[in-house]
């Protein structure tokens, strides 16, 4: 397994970021991730994060909510709520923070929703 270390916040590209939670991935791989907050832009992520080669695996189980749409219950169906506002929030930060109106895209393990979202925000 190979990880990378992300030296600049994706977002404003500042490098002070402090320690936010660790969360674990119970539903595929066990494992606990850190998330960081930029001291600058106060945009959370996973630091470290699992590399390209490596992060697929960790949506391919049939039960990750984000590629069951149809899932249906109480908390598949809350996710999805959080999810909309939570993706309209990430588009949101994404187009403010961005340093000379450039628009930043996401491009490892985005759920299509986000792109989805962000093209119809975006006027595309």
């Amino acid at each position: 397994m190979s990880y990378e270390r992300l030296s600049a916040c994706p977002v404003c590209g500042k490098s002070e970021f402090r320690n936010k939670l660790v969360v674990e991935d119970k539903s595929v791989s066990k494992e606990s991730f850190a998330i960081v907050q930029c001291e600058s832009c106060g945009f959370q992520f996973t630091n470290p994060r699992p590399g390209p080669a490596d992060i697929g695996r960790y949506y391919e189980s049939d039960e990750y909510v984000s590629h069951n749409s149809g899932a249906q219950g109480v908390i598949n169906q809350a996710y999805k709520v959080a999810r909309f506002f939570t993706m309209r929030r990430k588009v949101a930060l994404l187009n403010k923070k961005a340093p000379a109106k450039e628009k930043y895209w996401i491009t490892a393990a985005a759920p299509v929703i986000f792109w989805r979202l962000a093209s119809q925000m975006a006027g595309r």
